[in-house]
């Protein structure tokens, strides 16, 4: 919303500044429409610019890559665009229990997926929380946005290759020993449906490893979006359901956590639609 009103602002003063000095006729309503395709031009750009010149990797006096934290201002952009684009897309969300989202410690998010405005929507409904998502390496091509996620901490996961998928499991169980949040949809890709698809339960090693919390989500209803846009609007839910202690869930194995979670988040689908 505030990306939206600042764009607004931002095209309301330059439709005047014409108003007053250029033009007064139909011809406003180009300015106004040009001036908001200017903002988000010039919004991109700069989120280019923080990219390239705040990296997530550094080179010590050795020689060795190391990581640091991602700046405050990669969070705020990314709560901006995905706030936007959930605007854009016409999509409203019935956002249930975030209140359980543990506050101090860190916590592995596992959710399902349907679509692929899923992720855009838990940012845009977490604002004040950092959880940083696994990704198909595809993303990385995307202009800006592949270099912006990059440097913002997320993770891109290559799953053709075996020894870049094992490193990226590695520091994804550092970091979250380290306090980081990750998250994770474990159906891998899209279910583009109401059904829930296969679980990969191997990368629950992150919980395992880790000892973290982990955090049951589900979403619902994303996969009519693409369907219903632009004329009717989207109504989605995202419910965080239940938080797993690691006491809970340390004697089992990989393949025992994912039917516990599977059967969470079946349980909470099933539930909220029968609401309806």
């Amino acid at each position: 919303m505030t990306l939206l009103l600042i764009g607004l602002v931002f095209s309301i003063v330059s439709t005047l500044i014409f108003y007053l000095y250029v033009i007064k006729n139909w011809m406003l309503i180009l300015v106004f429409v040009l001036s908001f395709i200017v903002f988000v031009l010039l919004f991109l750009l700069s989120a280019y610019i923080i990219a390239l010149t705040n990296k997530i990797e550094r080179k010590d006096s050795e020689g060795k890559i190391i990581k640091i934290k991602p700046k405050k201002i990669y969070k705020y952009y990314t709560y901006l665009t995905c706030s936007f684009l959930k605007i854009f897309f016409r999509v409203k969300v019935n956002l249930v229990n975030k209140n359980l989202i543990p506050k101090d410690e860190p916590f592995l998010l596992v959710c399902n997926h349907q679509s692929l405005m899923d992720p855009i929507i838990i940012m845009a409904s977490t604002k004040r929380v950092d959880i940083y998502y696994i990704m198909k390496k595809q993303i990385r091509k995307i202009p800006i946005v592949g270099r912006w996620l990059k440097e913002a901490g997320y993770y891109y996961l290559d799953r053709d290759n075996n020894r870049e998928g094992l490193k990226l499991i590695l520091d994804c169980i550092n970091d979250l020993k380290n306090g980081k949040n990750v998250g994770l949809f474990i159906e891998g890709t899209r279910s583009k449906g109401p059904n829930l698809g296969h679980f990969h339960d191997a990368s629950l090693k992150l919980a395992l490893k880790s000892k973290v919390k982990v955090l049951v989500a589900c979403v619902d209803d994303c996969y009519k979006i693409k369907k219903n846009y632009p004329f009717k609007k989207s109504k989605v839910l995202l419910k965080f359901c239940e938080v797993i202690d690691y006491n809970e869930y340390s004697s089992l194995s990989t393949i025992e956590l994912g039917e516990k979670i599977k059967e969470i988040i079946q349980t909470n689908l099933d539930m909220e639609r029968n609401k309806k």
